[in-house]
Parts: structure tokens; sequence; C-alpha cells
């Protein structure tokens, strides 16, 4: 498990590099953009589903993030828009908001708060 979690941080460590890489001006691909917004809302969303159906917050961001990477790697083709760290950083940052918003409204035990549902 801890294995897991180190490779998913190095992975994470790695988008936020390539973000910081690509900021200079020839790719100016802005956060503020409504690409940037659909890709936080789509990810966290599905961070919440995922936090659903694990326990594992860890598990839950990677399978929420599954569906961001397939489209980046799919624009990465020949003749695509390429392969956006930005969209993979907004990405991350959904799906872990939907996962520990998820958490918070599906699994409440987890945060020092149980509450009985009879």
């Amino acid at each position: 498990m801890k294995r897991l979690l180190y490779s998913f941080a190095a992975i994470l460590a790695g988008l936020v590099a390539g973000a910081l890489i690509t900021a200079s001006p020839a790719h100016a691909d802005s956060f503020s953009t409504p690409d940037k917004q659909k890709h936080f809302a789509v990810s966290a969303a599905l961070g919440a589903g995922a936090s659903a159906i694990t326990d594992s917050d860890n598990a839950a961001v990677a399978l929420a993030l599954v569906p961001g990477l397939a489209k980046e790697l799919y624009d990465s083709r020949s003749g695509g828009t390429g392969f956006s760290w930005r969209d993979m950083v907004a990405n991350a940052a959904g799906a872990y908001l939907g996962v520990k918003l998820g958490g918070l409204i599906i699994r409440p035990r987890f945060v020092g708060v149980s509450i009985p549902l009879r």
C-alpha cells in the first residue's frame, strides 16, 4: 500500500512539474479557461463517485484520473490538440477535491464524525 501511495505522489509531482515547465508564453494554455473548469468539474464528479466504491482515497483519486489521462493521451495523437499538463493538473485537483468531499458525504466516519443513519 505504501508503494501505491509513493507512486501516486511521484505521479502528482510529475504533473505539477510538467505544468510549471510548460508555463512559458509558448504554451499559452491558461488555467482560467472553460476547458480547465470542465476538466476540474468532471474529475471532481468522478472522484466523488469513486469514493463511494472504495475506502481508499488514493485508489479513488487514481480511478478518477483515468478518464482524464485517457482523454489527454487521445489528444496527443497525430492531428490532436496535444497533451496538456495543465489539463492534467485540473484533473488531479478536481479528482482530489471530489474524493475528499465525496468521503465527507458518503463516508463521514473517516473524518472523526460518526453519524448514525437509522
